[in-house]
């Protein structure tokens, strides 16, 4: 791997290319094709003859790119249930405060502020954690059926005197 990169730096034609390498040995009984080694043993797994082996996919070749009303109907939804479950905590810690406010053996004179404090930063939160999570239900139901492109389109053409320009888009 060093030596891949010297190669580069030192800008070696060579260098387009990375060397060569094997993969190490994997170290395992052989095993019978013919015969099932799962079949004949009580244990799914055991007694099979690829115990120490190590299978590669390659899954990055066979992933279609995620359409980004999905990707972003992910992040805004999600990131709106953290929002409602902050705000949810701001509540219960105004009512906890509010609570310790009216007491009546023993009042806590700070927490009056501190309630007040919560259950605006509670409202706040629940505010957007709800748009939040409209937004990416809106953006999960209005997904593009097969289709992964930005949507979004500009075109000019010429005219006698002019030219016309048009821009084009989709929600």
């Amino acid at each position: 791997l060093f030596g891949h990169i010297g190669a580069r730096l030192a800008g070696d034609a060579g260098a387009d290319k990375p060397p060569a390498v094997d993969p190490p040995p994997v170290d395992s009984p052989p095993v019978d094709k013919g015969a099932d080694a799962n079949a004949t043993s009580g244990n799914a797994g055991a007694g099979s003859g690829d115990a120490g082996a190590v299978a590669i996919v390659d899954t990055a070749s066979s992933a279609e790119p995620m359409n980004p009303y999905v990707l972003w109907g992910h992040v805004s939804f999600w990131t709106g249930v953290g929002a409602l479950a902050a705000s949810g905590a701001c509540f219960g810690l105004a009512k906890m405060e509010a609570d310790a406010y009216a007491d009546e053996q023993d009042p806590q004179l700070g927490s009056k502020e501190k309630s007040r404090a919560f259950a605006g930063a509670a409202w706040a939160a629940l505010g957007i954690g709800a748009a939040l999570v409209a937004t990416g239900a809106a953006l999960w139901l209005l997904e593009p059926e097969g289709e992964t492109g930005s949507g979004v389109a500009a075109s000019a053409a010429p005219l006698p005197g002019g030219v016309s320009l048009s821009f084009g888009g989709r929600w």
